[in-house]
């Protein structure tokens, strides 16, 4: 999973960037819509004032009775995020969310540092 951004830095990053190439723009028809983007960007720095921006990985949700199973993917920020959610999603009552195991199958290292598997 990426780091979170902070917002307001993250947009006025991207609407300097796109201002740079607007002004090695040619055509004025071109130039003039990629400095429109340049306001959009800088409208969303503006009404992100600062938050963190949320990037979800994907989990892979197994069940863990006697006969284990697969039971799909779910999209989380965090392992603990990731049980919630594949609770919900495929209505597993509290009292059996321990039997949950979740892995996350694309993003950062898992955290005790082991390297997935390349096939």
């Amino acid at each position: 999973m990426r780091e979170p951004k902070n917002g307001t830095q993250h947009w006025h990053q991207r609407a300097q960037q796109m201002r740079l190439m607007a002004q090695h723009t040619a055509d004025p028809d071109v130039q003039a819509q990629m400095m429109q983007i340049v306001e959009a960007y800088e409208a969303v720095a503006e009404k992100s004032n600062g938050s963190l921006m949320r990037f979800d990985a994907r989990w892979r949700v197994d069940y863990l009775g006697k006969k284990g199973s697969h039971l799909g993917t779910v999209e989380a920020a965090s392992e603990r995020e990731a049980i919630a959610e594949a609770a919900k999603e495929f209505n597993i009552p509290p009292a059996r969310q321990n039997k949950l195991a979740v892995t996350k199958i694309d993003g950062d290292q898992p955290k005790n540092g082991a390297r997935p598997r390349r096939r």
